[in-house]
């Protein structure tokens, strides 16, 4: 598996079946740098298992966006995204400290995120150092 950063062509055609799980792409949202996870060209597959986005932020960085497509679920396959896409905010991009809104906090609370206090539209703002 393998995280690349992605143009907008690549997330444009997600967006339809990203619309039907409740998650709206928006693709040309400002400062987004946008990744996207493959199944990799180790498998003799090249196809995308999900989306994700991050921005720059003045403490560090916020994961905007992680979709994981349907079919790719329930195999670890989200969790493999977000540790690839931290490594990559946190040692290629140097970001001190991430952060992310969520309606599933248990995911990152079992990855050692923290809760910040600040609740949003039923979503929970959270927060990791690194």
């Amino acid at each position: 598996m393998e995280l690349r950063q992605a143009s907008l062509l690549t997330i444009r055609p997600l967006r339809a079946e990203a619309a039907r799980d409740g998650v709206f792409l928006i693709p040309a949202e400002r400062d987004l740098t946008w990744y996207a996870y493959y199944f990799g060209p180790e498998m003799a597959s090249d196809e995308i298992c999900g989306v994700c986005a991050l921005i720059r932020t003045p403490t560090g960085g916020r994961i905007k966006y992680l979709w994981t497509r349907p079919r790719w679920r329930g195999n670890g396959f989200t969790g493999m995204m977000l540790d690839a896409l931290i490594e990559m905010a946190t040692d290629v991009l140097l970001m001190p400290r991430l952060e992310a809104l969520t309606t599933r906090p248990e995911f990152y609370f079992e990855r050692g995120w923290k809760p910040t206090g600040t609740r949003t539209e039923g979503a929970i703002s959270l927060a990791r150092n690194y």
